[in-house]
């Protein structure tokens, strides 16, 4: 049976709306919530009904969220919506449907100031009626000029009455705001400033401590007791801002929640709470659940006395749905931020505090071009300060405690002589003796009080190895991102990831910028866990952790989704007389600068041409042999093992310290897998099925019976159009000239890496030795891109085997986006009577190293 629940006297608005049974209405329109199926809900829920043009009519739920249900709610009286409904969740309304496409800010004081289709306009059914469940309080404020104020009514017995002022203050005002969700207070008020009200009077003498959890807790003279009129009315202005002082005891805990926890917290709410340890302990929080609605309501998490004083350093910021962790803040104060905006709101979050021996202390990098790398200072509890520490025995090894205690996995190299500029203040450990493997720097053995030898030319630096890296790329720069937390590796969701987050990941790994974003596991599915799901960037962050990103370890993603990069290298060569020779020139901290040859050779020139996506060094150079650069000179007494990474991962003096002049410039050529084909090529002839299929083919219809070796590293692939990568392979084929027409290639990009190969073999042994002397083995080829690899033509008579010997044919490098052919006469590589298979070998280089091949022929 339909019912319409009302709150407010009959006919509170008749005079101006003629509502009839309403609940809370404006001048020129009213609003009820209408259950025609009960759901068992109070009066504070329903389907939601405006009342316009003199009738009552429904609304739509195209686009319906709770910040329109915050809109309907606060205009009828309660203090916010708790959930929004859709699909005619308290049943199908009758008569018009007067809104659709409702789409509020949440502050509007009527539904009909929000945005919207027009009266009466829309596209719905009334199966598709709106609605709204109201947070229901024993308390409203009422007549105020924003939602957070006004004069204080209170239900009781079924009907609201207002409060006499009698002894009213701002004890009784904060139960109030309390009371209603708000985290604080900003005046209490009498002589009915917000007007007089109307009806009973419930309560007066309220005398409050200010502890209560609601008003009829406080000492009153009891409901309907008062010698007020209404002329003494009360009131109150809530704030949306808080701070509250956390005295932590050693031994307990103290649980801190979001403002009316378990329930949804508040928009546009500021909270903080102001912490104190004992004397020699520092603050330990414990994130025990959290739930925020991404990226737009934080908790802000940070050492000194408060967020806004000049001590303040913030350590954490936290949002969406965080796995639970700890987070130690090193000091014996610090505060905790809650903010909300008007976006949407969510579960909340439940923190515990401890205090902890002060024991430890927190190291920090500064002053470094990355993130990962600077000058090392500790901070002292006694003297409350930051200090450095001396270079004396400094190595490696701590370094590595430093690093992996910032949450980093392990340390490249360490420094001294204050190589990343002099600190200030006290140097306050020297002569630091780790062993690696403890979790922080004051667990290992150091020196430490008035270190009067040292000075700060000697202050100790670090570099650590990023949080984030590149895998399964064909060089260095590229590859699918994965990330470091809590000591392990996982994978970043592609879900929202575009250039400004590229941007971010590149420059963190010391890349001048990104190139593209590559989705869908371009670079292949991972393995380990999917840590992160980023939901935008600025571009300018140090960080992906400082993006916006939803909690470490949430996300609902598949390994399917796994994001790659390819950024600009930060290596390039200059002044050689091809693209995989020159000098060797870096980038680092925004500069490009050259190496210094001082113990330069092949292993440093190995780990240069590997990270260009080359397959190995040819020559290494000093001396500028390459002509000398211009600028700063980055690198200097290089040494590396040959297998790293990035040239910046091997030995150095330091990025800028150098003793040489551009004289000293290094150089590399690089192997590109075609210069000198000394390799041998083994591939399995027994698992060949031979056919009488023709030599000659177009591979229009199907490959004509050309077999694909099983023993190299990827097939040959027969394919029509463009292929998948940019700026490379053919965009038609040679026989019909069209995007319809079929050609063979070979594919550059992953799961390829530099230096695979495929191999393509006639179908039958062919017989050359009665060939005719003007027979010529004909093919077109195509091999555009910007590192093309080798493209190769072997006859060999061997069931098992190819070699140098057997080479007929080889082209390499970039040969412009057209088909060229080739006609290679048999005289040219038989002498007597020869039998043996043709064979096509495509060896890549990198991603733009589409090479194809159509219209084989043999005839005159």
């Amino acid at each position: 049976m339909s019912k319409a629940m009302s709150l407010e006297a009959r006919g509170y608005c008749e005079e101006c709306c003629e509502c009839g049974d309403v609940i809370g209405c404006h001048c020129d329109s009213a609003f009820r919530l209408f259950q025609s199926t009960d759901r068992g809900y109070n009066y504070a829920s329903g389907s939601v009904e405006v009342f316009a043009n003199g009738s009552w009519g429904t609304v739509c739920d195209d686009g319906w969220d709770l910040k329109d249900g915050h809109v309907v709610c606060r205009s009828m009286g309660f203090q916010r919506a708790s959930y929004a409904y859709y699909n005619a969740y308290f049943g199908q309304g009758t008569g018009g449907i007067h809104l659709d496409n409702v789409d509020c800010y949440g502050r509007e004081s009527s539904i009909l100031n929000c945005s919207h289709d027009g009266l009466g306009v829309h596209d719905c059914t009334h199966a598709d009626d709106a609605g709204v469940y109201c947070s229901t309080y024993s308390v409203h404020l009422r007549n105020g000029s924003t939602y957070i104020e006004g004069r204080v009514e209170v239900f009781s017995d079924g009907v609201w009455g207002t409060v006499c002022d009698d002894f009213w203050d701002i004890n009784d005002a904060k139960v109030i705001c309390k009371s209603m969700g708000f985290p604080g207070v900003e005046g209490a008020f009498s002589g009915a400033a917000f007007g007089e009200g109307t009806g009973n009077i419930t309560l007066d003498n309220v005398n409050c401590t200010g502890e209560e959890s609601r008003i009829l807790s406080c000492s009153n003279n009891g409901l309907g007791v008062h010698d007020c009129s209404h002329a003494d009315d009360a009131g109150v202005r809530c704030s949306l801002t808080n701070d509250e002082n956390v005295s932590l005891i050693y031994g307990k805990t103290e649980l801190l929640t979001s403002p009316n926890y378990p329930d949804n917290y508040y928009d546009n709410t500021v909270y903080n709470w102001l912490i104190t340890a004992p004397s020699g302990y520092h603050v330990l929080i414990r994130l025990l659940y959290i739930s925020l609605s991404p990226c737009r309501d934080l908790v802000t998490i940070g050492t000194g006395d408060s967020p806004t004083s000049s001590d303040s350093v913030q350590l954490a910021s936290l949002s969406g749905y965080e796995e639970p962790s700890d987070i130690r803040l090193y000091t014996p104060t610090g505060w905790i931020q809650f903010t909300s905006d008007e976006s949407g709101i969510s579960g909340g979050f439940q923190l515990q505090l401890s205090s902890v021996d002060s024991t430890e202390a927190p190291a920090r990098l500064v002053n470094g071009s990355y993130p990962n790398e600077g000058r090392v200072e500790v901070y002292s509890n006694s003297l409350d300060t930051w200090g450095t520490i001396c270079d004396y025995g400094w190595d490696t090894m701590d370094a590595t405690v430093i690093c992996r205690s910032l949450g980093y996995p392990d340390a490249v190299s360490s420094y001294g002589s204050a190589l990343f500029g002099m600190g200030s203040g006290p140097i306050l450990l020297n002569d630091v003796d780790c062993e690696g493997d403890e979790d922080n720097i004051f667990y290992c053995p150091y020196e430490s009080g008035d270190i009067d030898y040292c000075t700060h030319y000697e202050d100790a630096g670090a570099m650590c190895y990023p949080n984030v890296r590149l895998v399964n790329g064909s060089s260095s720069s590229e590859g699918r991102v994965e990330v470091y937390h809590d000591g392990i590796w996982g994978t970043v969701c592609d879900n929202y990831w575009g250039s400004p987050e590229s941007r971010v990941l590149c420059r963190s790994l010391g890349f001048p910028d990104a190139l593209e974003s590559l989705p869908n596991a371009y670079f292949g599915e991972g393995t380990v866990d999917l840590l992160l799901m980023v939901s935008y960037c600025n571009g300018d962050e140090n960080s992906i952790f400082d993006c916006c990103h939803y909690g470490i370890g949430y996300n609902y993603c598949g390994h399917d989704d796994d994001v790659g990069v390819r950024c600009q290298p930060n290596v390039r060569l200059a002044g050689g007389g091809s693209s995989n020779e020159g000098r060797v020139e870096v980038y680092h901290g925004d500069t490009w600068g050259t190496v210094c040859d001082n113990g330069w050779g092949m292993d440093e020139a190995r780990v240069i041409c590997k990270s260009l996506g080359y397959p190995d060094v040819l020559q290494a150079y000093g001396n500028a042999s390459f002509g000398q650069g211009t600028g700063d000179i980055l690198l200097d007494e290089v040494d590396c093992i040959g297998n790293e990474s990035s040239i910046f991962y091997c030995y150095h003096g330091g990025v800028g310290l150098t003793f040489c002049s551009h004289q000293d410039d290094a150089g590399v050529r690089c192997s590109t897998g075609v210069t000198t084909p000394s390799y041998l090529t083994e591939f399995d002839t027994s698992t060949f099925t031979h056919t009488s299929a023709s030599l000659e083919c177009d591979f229009e219809v199907d490959e004509c019976g050309w077999e694909q070796d099983t023993s190299d590293d990827f097939d040959w692939t027969r394919h029509n159009g463009s292929t998948p990568s940019f700026s490379t392979g053919p965009d038609v084929d040679h026989t019909l000239g069209t995007a319809l027409g079929h050609y063979m290639y070979t594919e550059g990009s992953w799961p390829q890496s530099p230096g695979d190969y495929a191999i393509m073999r006639s179908p039958d042994i062919v017989d050359l030795a009665n060939t005719d002397i003007n027979v010529c083995f004909t093919f077109w080829y195509h091999m555009f891109g910007l590192d093309i690899g080798i493209l190769s033509l072997y006859f060999t008579t061997s069931a098992t085997s190819m070699n140098q010997n057997d080479l007929v044919w080889a082209k390499s490098g970039e040969q412009g986006n057209r088909w060229i052919e080739a006609n290679i006469p048999v005289t040219d590589f038989i002498s007597t009577s020869k039998a043996g298979y043709f064979a096509f070998e495509g060896r890549t280089s990198s991603y733009t190293a589409d090479m194809a091949i159509d219209d084989i022929t043999l005839g005159s």
